[in-house]
């Protein structure tokens, strides 16, 4: 239950919460990159507590009880370690993916080859991937 909330707090701070303007940008200007790397990372940063808010209120337990009873160590020392581990790996990610993305785009589009559109979407999956995989990591420092 708790990392697909992750997942959905992920959805909207890498999708919902960026503005058109922000995502037609990122990768043509270092500003509106950085831009869609604080959005995201604020948006869990912020949401991850409401997670454990949301699980508290409906477990039924004392928020002592039920911080100890889950060993939310990373969420009850709530510290600025955690919003770095989130912004810089959801920026690691996204340069490595980018880069690659270009790399792969003017290889193929300047050769007049059409196969850059499958491959594309082969890189959004392994950007993606990376990203989930990074939300894991998260998952178990925070709730395991």
């Amino acid at each position: 239950m708790e990392f697909i909330l992750i997942l959905f707090l992920h959805f909207l701070g890498d999708y919902a919460f960026q503005p058109t303007w922000i995502k037609k940008n990122k990768i043509k200007k270092h500003f509106y990159f950085i831009l869609h790397i604080l959005i995201y990372s604020v948006t869990l940063y912020i949401g991850l507590p409401l997670i454990v808010l949301f699980l508290q209120i409906f477990s039924g337990l004392p928020m002592v009880e039920f911080l100890t009873t889950y060993e939310l160590t990373a969420i009850h020392n709530w510290n600025f370690d955690l919003f770095l581990y989130i912004l810089l790996g959801h920026l690691l990610v996204d340069i490595w993916t980018h880069r690659l993305s270009k790399y792969f785009h003017n290889k193929f589009l300047s050769n007049g080859n059409t196969r850059w559109e499958n491959l594309s979407f082969s890189i959004e999956g392994l950007d993606q991937f990376l990203h989930i995989l990074h939300i894991f990591i998260l998952y178990n420092v925070i709730f395991l």
